[in-house]
């Protein structure tokens, strides 16, 4: 019995040890287990870093080819400095005004050739530096005297601004505007001739057809047949029709060239209506029209200004009323605008002609342009008239 005992005993111990040994051998595998899943992620995680290195590198190596074509080809000078005014980049273009052994890290001061201007230089520099301590922005036009050559060029500074909204350094871009300033400079001397043309031969003109106009005039009032008579006056409103023309290319080509002068006088308003009212009324009467006047009669009699163009703006506004409309009436009227130091005059003209459509508006103002030609084929103009007011009134301040 007692050997029995001892034996129960012993074989308890044995599979205390076996079910130990196995609990090992299961924590082990599990281990090994978790080991193979734990390098299979760092594998994984070591790929997906590798393919990420050569990805950032390929993007690296193919942003450094964009940035040297930017370089190369770029038309414009563009130098890129950093908040101490060192040197970081620039065109290669920029060579043209920078100092042959200039590179990135040298300062502002010794970046730019002694070839240019030094009160261009000074000017940059203070740029730069307002541009780093105040934020500001600069942008202008200028014209330079470089190797004895006159070069014409927009100049814009302005700040670099990091990530954070900070100031990181400058962006100086030069574009060089000399070719365009040239072809500007030949535009403005052939518009400045043809203008010069327009003037002398207008005069040139206007002279022999005044002397044709006032001799028709004495031939009317000589003995002359009917036909005769009837000639005689075809030919003086022909003529009147001519200086008409060329006295609105004369004056269209003055303000094309700037050369409009306005005067400065004294002259009473009312007066002056009254004058070109009965000048036009004769026209109107003989289309049968009826020329109604409504000026106020509280007017100032005396205004401070330039009677001479104000006289031919209403006058050119009354004569086209006159010369399109058939039948009915034309109408002036002159009001006025209390103001603390004088008065707006407000003058309008309105007739019962044949108008115009909504579409041709837009056009009104165009020089040489003449609405609804299949209408107005028998009128006599230039297409200057209305062009050449609006530009008097604007150069007097009014519009």
């Amino acid at each position: 019995m007692s050997d029995d005992k001892s034996e129960l005993i012993n074989n308890t111990d044995d599979n205390q040890e076996l079910t130990n040994a196995l609990t090992k051998i299961a924590d082990l595998e599990r281990q090994n287990r978790q080991l193979v899943r734990d390098n299979r992620m760092l594998s994984f995680m070591n790929d997906t870093s590798e393919r990420l290195r050569k990805n950032n590198q390929r993007e690296q190596e193919q942003q450094f080819i964009y940035n040297k074509m930017l370089l190369e080809n770029c038309p414009n000078i563009i130098v890129l400095l950093n908040e101490q005014l060192r040197l970081v980049l620039f065109t290669n273009v920029s060579a043209a005004f920078l100092e042959k052994n200039c590179s990135p890290g040298f300062h502002l001061t010794d970046i730019f050739s002694k070839r240019l201007p030094s009160a261009w230089l000074e000017q940059i520099y203070d740029h730069c530096q307002q541009v780093i301590d105040k934020g500001l922005t600069f942008q202008y036009n200028e014209k330079l005297m470089i190797d004895n050559t006159v070069r014409y060029q927009h100049s814009s500074i302005s700040p670099v601004l990091g990530a954070d909204g900070d100031i990181k350094g400058v962006m100086l871009v030069i574009n060089d505007n000399t070719e365009l300033a040239l072809l500007k400079d030949q535009a403005e001397s052939a518009v400045d001739a043809k203008n010069r043309f327009l003037a002398n031969m207008s005069h040139e003109i206007r002279t022999p057809m005044n002397a044709i106009k006032g001799l028709s005039e004495l031939l009317l009032l000589s003995e002359l047949t009917a036909s005769q008579h009837s000639y005689a006056s075809n030919i003086v409103k022909s003529s009147e029709n001519l200086l008409q023309i060329i006295n609105d290319i004369l004056d269209f080509s003055k303000i094309s060239a700037n050369k409009l002068e306005l005067t400065d006088s004294v002259y009473n308003p009312a007066i002056m209506m009254e004058d070109i009212t009965k000048m036009l009324s004769i026209r109107a009467e003989l289309k049968g029209l009826v020329m109604v006047t409504d000026i106020d009669p509280n007017l100032p009699a005396h205004l401070r200004g330039d009677d001479v163009h104000l006289r031919q703006i209403v006058t050119n506004l009354l004569s086209n009323a006159v010369k399109y409309t058939q039948k009915g009436m034309v109408k002036l009227k002159v009001s006025q605008e209390k103001l603390k130091n004088g008065i707006n005059l407000h003058i309008s003209v309105s007739d019962t002609g044949i108008g115009l459509k909504r579409e041709d508006l837009p056009r009104l103002y165009e020089a040489f342009s003449r609405l609804d030609l299949a209408t107005n084929r028998t009128v006599v103009g230039t297409g200057l008239g209305l062009a050449i007011t609006q530009q008097l009134i604007s150069a007097m301040g009014g519009t």
